[in-house]
């Protein structure tokens, strides 16, 4: 009874299903289909297929424009200028254009596209003529003028009477908040100048002033558009923001300006830089604009470092958690260390206080975690010998942290052991010197609580690609690492180079290099069928077996050779059975066993 009722609901849904196929060809095979229909049980209504709405197509950002880009390109900019003044001229298709888009900024997409192809001919219009348009059209205008930039298709002339324009704007409409969008605009084409190096150093050094007199009010304008609290990266935030991009464009002018010619940029420059810079310390408090400060923090420093030192406190305001968050959150996750920088904050106790606020929640998004940031900084100072493992500061910091931050740090530490490598000579001994007594100190922690610790033990495996320390120093430290992370060595760690580096250490140390390859088992890694590890693995024991009899612990090393084997071959059972045989075979021949 239970599979008759079975196979009777699963008819109804073949037959319902053929039905459906049928529908839109009833009427050619109507048999077909009412047979089908009437073994469903359903009607007609039922087998209809549901017709799709809203269908999705790519639509041009010009498509509902009531004029095409290729009529506007024959008109001469005054006339165009005209039409976009009379909306009386404009014959709206209503079947066109998107649902998103009105008419109206169609218009201007094609404006923008026109502007573009014909800036050099554009930029000959007046500030008068131009500031006649509505600000949709005028925002096009000098976005047309910043893709321009981009393709290099405008005439360095035409591109300084562009920034003369956008500086007359700006004082016409000073605050006028209806104009934000153009002043947004007017900040790409700035922001495109500095992108093209040889461009940025020719005008900034011809037209600084010009320049300066667009970047700095707009540094001082108050943004209404995207204003929001909501928890996203204040970094992230400022690209829609005209007086944080514009505050940026300071710091690199100010910047552009002192590499190229100090004696200048202090004489000329150096008051109009901190000016602006006291302005946003002492009276913004927009996170978008703020986060600025902690974006570009080491390069301020350098710009203006007695500035920047008088106002340190109020640039991070151990007072007020939410300006905390917005600048020193932001610097965490986007700033570098840099030494004088490093040893500033670690003076002023800044870094102090960001390690006794680790893991307190006070951070909001950024598009790092400011804690590890702040391990990463850490970390660099440590490796640099800014600070010492026994120092305060990283006292504290191994009280504070979890076993997660922990962990980050010694992961983070191995970034920089291939560059030293290369390197060599003095710096690399002292670097060897500094990691050794970190992973010895470190691994006297994890012993006292080994099970809290040891995702920490883990990532010290780690190390043994590109050590610092000798060979068997770096071994004999693996050694107890894995004693601590029960063999394991990590999810993410490459198998197969994991197992290539210790057979490589171990040329001249092949027992404790044994010792450590026999404990890596435990992983589960070790059994997994991509590893392919076998290969340098088998090479390894393959050397050892042909060791000589009057090498040193020849013995002791054949009998670990073969445990070795026993283990891996019980991971991988067709890989490791001729070498475990050969090196029993030369086991025996050397002890004279049977």
């Amino acid at each position: 009874m239970l599979f008759s009722t079975s196979n009777y609901g699963w008819d109804k849904l073949e037959n319902s299903r053929k039905a459906k196929e049928l529908y839109l060809v009833k009427e050619k095979f109507p048999e077909l289909y009412e047979k089908y229909k009437a073994k469903s049980g359903a009607c007609d209504a039922d087998l209809m297929p549901i017709p799709r709405i809203g269908g999705m197509r790519p639509v041009s950002p010009t498509e509902g424009s009531p004029i095409s880009i290729e009529d506007m390109l024959k008109m001469e900019p005054r006339d165009v200028l005209a039409y976009l003044n009379d909306p009386s001229r404009w014959k709206i298709d209503k079947k066109k254009g998107s649902f998103f888009h009105t008419p109206e900024e169609d218009l201007g997409a094609t404006f923008e596209n026109v502007v573009q192809q014909r800036l050099n001919d554009y930029a000959e219009l007046s500030t008068g003529e131009l500031i006649k348009l509505k600000p949709i059209f005028l925002k096009r205008y000098f976005h047309g003028a910043w893709n321009a930039l981009r393709e290099k298709q405008v005439k360095e002339e035409s591109l300084v009477k562009i920034l003369q324009r956008a500086n007359n704007v700006i004082v016409e409409k000073k605050d006028n908040e209806d104009y934000e969008g153009v002043y947004s605009s007017i900040i790409y084409v700035v922001e495109g100048i500095f992108e093209d190096e040889e461009l940025r150093k020719k005008l900034v050094k011809s037209e600084g002033e010009l320049i300066w007199k667009t970047i700095e009010p707009l540094s001082k304008y108050k943004d209404k558009r995207y204003e929001t609290d909501r928890d996203e990266d204040p970094h992230q935030k400022s690209i829609n923001c005209v007086s944080g991009k514009a505050f940026t464009l300071v710091v690199r002018f100010g910047l552009s300006y002192k590499n190229e010619n100090s004696k200048t940029y202090e004489k000329e420059w150096s008051g109009k830089i901190r000016s602006v810079l006291d302005y946003v310390v002492n009276n913004v408090k927009d996170a978008r604009v703020i986060s600025v400060l902690g974006v570009w923090f080491p390069q301020l420093h350098w710009l203006e470092k007695k500035r920047i030192e008088t106002n340190l406190d109020k640039i991070f305001d151990i007072s007020d958690n939410k300006a905390w968050d917005i600048v020193w959150g932001t610097y965490m996750s986007w700033g570098r260390a840099y030494k004088d920088v490093f040893n500033l904050l670690v003076e002023r106790g800044k870094y102090e206080y960001a390690v006794e606020k680790i893991e307190s929640g006070i951070y909001r998004k950024h598009d790092k975690n400011p804690d590890e940031g702040l391990v990463e900084h850490l970390m660099i100072g440590y490796f640099n010998e800014w600070i010492e493992f026994d120092g305060n500061l990283l006292k504290k910091f191994f009280e504070k942290a979890k076993a997660k931050l922990r962990s980050k740090a010694a992961r983070f530490l191995t970034t920089g052991f291939k560059s030293v490598n290369e390197e060599g000579g003095e710096r690399k001994e002292k670097a060897a010197r500094r990691m050794k007594e970190y992973w010895e100190k470190r691994l006297e922690a994890i012993r006292d609580k080994p099970e809290d610790n040891k995702d920490e033990a883990i990532e010290f495996t780690g190390w043994v690609e590109d050590s610092l320390l000798e060979p068997k120093e770096t071994l004999e430290l693996l050694e107890q690492t894995l004693d601590l992370s029960g063999g394991k060595f990590g999810e993410m760690r490459d198998v197969e180079e994991f197992v290539g580096q210790i057979c490589e250490l171990g040329k001249g140390n092949e027992l404790v290099a044994l010792r450590c390859l026999k404990k890596s088992t435990a992983d589960e890694n070790m059994r997994m069928p991509w590893a392919r590890y076998e290969g340098r693995l088998i090479e390894f024991l393959e050397q050892i077996s042909e060791l000589s009899n009057d090498y040193e612990n020849v013995k002791e090393i054949l009998s670990e050779a073969v445990e070795a084997a026993d283990l891996y071959g019980r991971l991988q059972p067709d890989k490791f059975r001729k070498i475990w045989e050969k090196l029993n075979c030369r086991q025996r021949d050397i002890t004279g066993i049977n």
